[in-house]
């Protein structure tokens, strides 16, 4: 990645300590460090086409993508579908239950109810946790900004690649790339509308 400490660079830094000024134009922009920026991000975008090209090639031959519902065990489908049926059970007799004022009796099945969702999530956890480490090769595609290969399925894990030293050096490349070039659009915006008064004047 490109140091982060690199974009640090000063418009206002002397002549001597940058690479190439635009003089005598009422321009006062590092052309040179706004180039080799627009280098490093054309590079890296042919990069991203590349590895763009990869995956479709690879989604081309085959568009399976696993699911939790692909590594539970036929015991652990059971038993989901056992905990539905017992939980719309017991919410059934629970509403029964409030209606002729049994409140304890309705109390005691909200607290298997939510034991039995419970057990679900804990199923249904144990499930990604082995879809995360399958052998499997997950879904992914090519985050814009850096060029990594993120995960398409896990949110969790494109959250962690943003906030990585990569992503987010990446993306102050660009940002002061886009901060120069709208700088340098704008003071030559200006020198055409002095050289315009110029000409009236004469």
């Amino acid at each position: 990645p490109i140091p982060v400490c690199a974009l640090a660079v000063s418009d206002e830094r002397p002549v001597s300590t940058q690479s190439t000024w635009v003089k005598g134009r009422g321009l006062n922009m590092n052309v040179g460090f706004l180039v080799f920026l627009m280098d490093v991000i054309r590079s890296l975008d042919q990069k991203i086409r590349r590895s763009n090209e990869r995956l479709n090639e690879k989604e081309d031959e085959s568009e399976e993508v696993l699911t939790t519902d692909d590594v539970l065990t036929s015991v652990q489908k059971d038993r989901l579908r056992e905990i539905k049926e017992e939980i719309d059970r017991k919410n059934i007799k629970m509403e029964s239950c409030g209606d002729e004022g049994r409140v304890a009796e309705a109390q005691a099945l909200l607290k298997e109810v939510e034991k039995l969702k419970l057990e679900g999530s804990q199923l249904q956890e144990q499930a990604k946790l082995v879809l995360r480490n399958t052998t499997y090769e997950r879904p992914l595609q090519t985050c814009k900004i850096c060029g990594a290969l993120v995960d398409r399925v896990d949110p969790s894990r494109t959250l962690n690649h943003e906030s990585g030293r990569t992503h987010q050096g990446f993306l102050q490349v660009r940002e002061k790339a886009a901060e120069l070039e709208e700088t340098l659009e704008k003071k030559k915006k200006r020198l055409r509308v002095l050289r315009r008064g110029r000409e009236t004047a004469e």
